[in-house]
């Protein structure tokens, strides 16, 4: 069943025009997820031709965008930023507005959205496209015919949609204060040491490791960085001074960072559910965290 509410001052017009609006809303709707489901999207350019005609080409008895229209779009949209630009050369932030609006429409991609209410996780479905193809073509094959097309790459790699997902939530929920601080305790372990001029080679629970670890060194000192493998052998033992270091000098500190840390986890989980690599955030971290003493301790 299907609740509206409609304003009781409106006359019958404006009411019967809200459920028409409503309605061609619902359709495109179901029509759009009928796209995503079976990768049809004909049903959908022909709902859409129908409004907006000048929009869209039938090319074999298939809609298409049509590029002319689009390119002339962009052309008479583009002229008239410069136009624009060349009016603000001496005001530097409007100036830097207008080049931002411009590169944004040269990257010519047009989007849409749909905000969805109808599960217990508000998200958004995004869809783009370019109306002229900028991205690289390959060969394919089309699954219908069985012969192989040069086609516009289309899917996204995997990390391109995690890096806009991860910068919409990041927009959505500012974690740069707490992000800040796991930085500033990491380099702070470091510039501690450096500060106080703790040399680990001579510290009596790190003297015996420290000569474990050189005698498993290459001879080769421009080898010596933490994250080489030409230090595999080595690398225990300098982990053992770290671990003891930090727990001498960083107690403290270190559960703070693990505090931090534990709560951008669950932070992340949050934001990217369950199916995300959250998990991999912490360890991530104190990895960094190794490397970067491991580096000092070398120093």
């Amino acid at each position: 069943m299907i609740r509206m509410v409609i304003r009781l001052n409106t006359t019958p017009h404006e009411a019967l025009k809200a459920l028409n609006v409503y309605a061609v809303n619902a359709n495109r709707q179901e029509l759009i997820q009928y796209g995503i489901r079976t990768n049809d999207w004909q049903p959908y350019y022909a709902f859409e031709a129908q409004k907006t005609p000048a929009y869209f080409d039938l090319v074999d008895g298939k809609y298409e965008y049509n590029k002319t229209f689009w390119g002339n779009q962009i052309e008479n949209t583009l002229k008239n930023m410069k136009e624009k630009l060349a009016d603000n050369w001496g005001n530097e932030e409007k100036r830097a507005e207008i080049e931002a609006d411009m590169k944004a429409l040269m990257d010519s991609a047009v989007w849409s959205a749909a905000i969805h209410y109808n599960t217990d996780n508000l998200h958004v479905h995004i869809a783009t496209v370019e109306p002229i193809p900028t991205r690289v073509k390959k060969w394919t094959k089309n699954l219908e015919t069985g012969k192989w097309e040069v086609q516009v790459r289309a899917k996204r790699k995997q990390g391109s949609l995690d890096k806009m997902k991860s910068k919409v939530a990041n927009l959505i929920m500012d974690r740069t204060k707490e992000r800040n601080l796991v930085t500033d305790l990491i380099r702070g372990s470091v510039n501690l040491k450096k500060e106080k001029g703790i040399d680990l080679s001579t510290h009596r629970q790190t003297k015996k490791l420290f000569r474990k670890a050189l005698q498993r060194l290459p001879s080769d000192r421009s080898q010596w960085r933490y994250g080489y493998q030409s230090i595999d052998e080595a690398r225990m033992y300098i982990d053992q001074i770290v671990d003891i270091y930090l727990d001498r000098y960083y107690k403290n500190e270190m559960k703070d960072l693990h505090r931090l840390l534990d709560e951008e986890v669950e932070v992340m989980r949050e934001k990217y559910g369950e199916g995300s690599k959250y998990q991999n955030y912490k360890q991530t971290k104190l990895d960094d965290l190794k490397k970067r003493m491991g580096k000092c301790g070398f120093n």
